[in-house]
């Protein structure tokens, strides 16, 4: 399963969930790839991997099978217009 992650910073008490979150989906065989922003974020800010993948572009979304929104109201509202337009 191809599943794409698009998220703005947080709260870093939620950190060990989100590593969590990513660390799942990767051991289920999941090709995970990564907003390059939100990664950079969590490079700093949490224990995730070092080897996943990163999006850049809107466009890059396509072929997803899955995209999980991680944030507030305003992060899935971007991520909603994201895909929404493609």
């Amino acid at each position: 399963m191809n599943i794409c992650v698009y998220g703005k910073k947080f709260d870093p008490e939620y950190s060990a969930e989100v590593a969590a979150l990513l660390e799942y989906l990767a051991l289920q065989g999941s090709q995970v790839r990564i907003y390059d922003k939100f990664y950079g974020f969590l490079l700093e800010q949490t224990a995730v991997q070092r080897d996943l993948s990163v999006f850049r572009r809107d466009e890059d979304l396509r072929g997803a099978d899955l995209v999980v929104s991680i944030g507030g109201d305003g992060t899935l509202l971007d991520c909603a217009r994201i895909v929404g337009s493609l």
